[in-house]
């Protein structure tokens, strides 16, 4: 019996061994069965009679709408403005017909003044407005008499 133990012992550490040394591997995909040979069984499958009258289906409606322009075109003898801000003529560009009076409005902390060829302002505090009627067809280019770089274009038709 003595002689059994150093055996038995070395069993048992050769099984702790084994099985602490064995890799563990992950499980692969599933396995696939090969498709059948039997033949297929056809599907029951409930259907819908088609309808006996068409039905209409709706078209896409195309409206044409005007898109706002960038500078009003007002009437003859009607009336535009321009807003002074932020150091510029707003507008820049004005396209208007004959007998139109252009307004400007100085929304600017800063004063300014409205001058062309045609036609000069007084010095516009913020608020302040003057106005001009353009009687002729023409290109008119003016500026502020301030702040030089600030121009600005009235075409008349």
């Amino acid at each position: 019996m003595n002689r059994l133990y150093p055996i038995l012992g070395f069993v048992v550490i050769g099984l702790i061994i084994t099985c602490g040394c064995t890799a563990q591997t992950p499980p692969g995909p599933p396995a696939t069965t090969p498709p059948s040979t039997f033949p297929p069984t056809p599907l029951t499958t409930a259907t819908t009679p088609a309808p006996t009258t068409p039905v209409a289906t709706p078209s896409p409606t195309v409206t044409a709408t005007s898109l706002p322009t960038t500078q009003p075109t007002p009437s003859p003898g009607g009336t535009a403005s321009v807003t002074i801000q932020n150091f510029a003529f707003v507008p820049g560009t004005l396209t208007i017909t004959r007998g139109t009076t252009v307004t400007w409005v100085n929304q600017d902390s800063a004063p300014h003044t409205v001058v062309g060829d045609a036609f000069s302002s007084n010095t516009l505090s913020k608020g302040s407005a003057y106005s001009f009627t353009f009687g002729n067809a023409g290109t008119y280019r003016y500026h502020c008499g301030i702040h030089p770089s600030m121009t600005g274009t009235i075409t008349v038709t």
